[in-house]
């Protein structure tokens, strides 16, 4: 068996191609790397390859020339036509076959990508850049889960797994199911856990993730977010919201309501059937970055675990940072963990960033064994931030307390504005 492993390194998408065959490896790479060829030695069976590449029209035709020659013979190769159909036009990238990339080297891939695409200096950009993360970098460990490969986190072999939220083994507990580390019903098809089991995540799905569910509903419905049932119809005491392609908002109102000559048609007020309790909001996005986090990790969140499985309290968290651009827009849910590699107690041991949509969440991971610093009192927490320089240095963060433990109707609030006649 042969194998062959291509690196696709781009700033909007980044995925590893492998082929794995016994018999027409040799073809589909050689094809497969004339598409990149800068130039050929014929006469000595030499290809070589300019690793900074541009996805210009003629390109895409050569690669799905490639795809249809050999999508047949090995299926997976379709994969690279899906990465270059989500590529921009005129995208610069880079290609490394059979390269093992750094994390250091990827940096400074994506730091000569970013000045390319803004026509700046590279130099400028990666100072730029290196003030942002070179300290973060120093001090902390940094791990991305997103669509752009199939994440399966955890032991493989089920005979051998231990649930990291019950420490239970096979045997005592089953593992049959697919446990997505993020919600499925968020989008998540990529990111598994192995090594959570059915009870945990049977537990998790009807219980505290929820509540996270519900709070992004809205935003579901109208980006067209396709969980397992597709996308979410939502219906409360005075509205129904359905997505056909563009949003029906049907809005029930009282006697009094329609009479009322104060009543602004730009400011709804939407009442849900269901409540809400916004520390669970705080624990399923705990849960979410322990679920991704390296096996051997676990142990220091051994307090975590019990506090989101419901057998611990917490009654005072830290602050969580939330963001809105339309600028980090994402269909698929990305999560980022960061976990200290040092002895810097002032920071926290593990921080999470959540991308849903246009929204972002930044948060502590709370009760770690490797913190010894309350970061729900605001030095401490004013600290954390200001070292986390990539977020501390864009304006209009909010920090939202989610320390409510009690259960409570979930009411959206929604502001319109109405279009200017041209």
């Amino acid at each position: 068996m042969k194998e062959i492993k291509i690196t696709f390194l781009a700033l909007s998408r980044t995925t590893e191609l492998d082929i794995k065959s016994d018999n027409e490896i040799g073809s589909i790479v050689n094809d497969l790397l004339m598409v990149f060829a800068k130039e050929i030695d014929y006469k000595n069976f030499k290809i070589d390859i300019d690793s900074l590449q541009q996805n210009i029209p003629d390109f895409k035709t050569k690669i799905d020339g490639v795809v249809q020659k050999y999508k047949d013979v090995n299926p997976k190769i379709q994969q690279i036509n899906s990465y270059f159909k989500e590529l921009k036009d005129n995208e610069y990238f880079f290609v490394f076959p059979n390269a093992s990339i750094s994390k250091e080297q990827s940096f400074q891939f994506y730091n000569y990508l970013s000045a390319l695409e803004k026509n700046e200096d590279f130099e400028k950009v990666t100072k730029q850049i290196d003030d942002l993360f070179g300290v973060l970098m120093d001090s902390y460990e940094m791990f991305a889960f997103d669509e752009n490969t199939r994440n399966k986190i955890g032991e493989p072999d089920k005979s051998k797994r231990i649930c990291r939220f019950c420490n239970k083994p096979n045997g005592e507990v089953s593992f049959k199911k697919v446990a997505h580390s993020i919600s499925e019903a968020l989008g998540n098809k990529k990111i598994i856990t192995n090594d959570e089991c059915d009870s945990c995540n049977e537990e998790f799905g009807t219980g505290i993730e929820n509540d996270l569910i519900l709070y992004l509903n809205l935003y579901r419905n109208v980006f067209g977010i396709k969980g397992k049932n597709g996308i979410p119809k939502l219906k409360g005491k005075n509205f129904e919201i359905e997505n056909k392609g563009t949003i029906e908002i049907k809005q029930i109102l009282t006697d009094e309501e329609i009479n009322d000559p104060n009543r602004d048609d730009f400011k709804i007020r939407l009442e849900s059937n269901q409540n809400i309790t916004t520390q669970n909001i705080y624990k399923t996005l705990s849960k979410y970055a322990l679920g991704v986090i390296d096996r051997t990790q676990i142990a220091n969140f051994s307090d975590t675990i019990e506090w989101i499985n419901g057998t611990k309290n917490i009654d005072n968290l830290p602050k969580i940072a939330m963001f809105t651009s339309y600028d980090l827009f994402t269909i698929h849910p990305k999560l980022m963990v960061y976990l200290r590699k040092t002895d810097d107690n002032k920071l926290p041991y593990a921080v999470a960033e959540f991308r849903f949509t246009f929204l972002t969440f930044v948060y502590v991971i709370p009760n770690s064994s490797k913190d010894t610093t309350d970061f729900t009192q605001d030095e401490n927490f004013k600290h954390f931030w200001e070292f986390f320089k990539h977020y501390s240095s864009v304006p209009h963060w909010k920090f939202q307390k989610m320390n409510d433990n009690i259960a409570r109707q979930f009411v959206m609030n929604l502001n319109f504005e109405p279009k200017e006649k041209k």
